[in-house]
């Protein structure tokens, strides 16, 4: 039986650079960036959320 599993890439800009926040900030700000797309993702039935290297 064949099965579909539903996958999607998420690549967004950095939200914050060196020299504008600690790494705890741009990683936080990285974070938050991502979720609103996660959450779309989610309601389009993406299952396997793939992420370009951020994490």
């Amino acid at each position: 039986m064949t099965r579909i599993i539903k996958s999607g890439l998420i690549q967004v800009s950095l939200a914050k650079t060196e020299g504008e926040g600690t790494i705890e900030e741009i990683k936080e700000a990285m974070v938050q960036k991502h979720i609103p797309f996660i959450e779309e993702a989610g309601r389009q039935g993406v299952q396997i959320p793939l992420f370009s290297g951020n994490f």
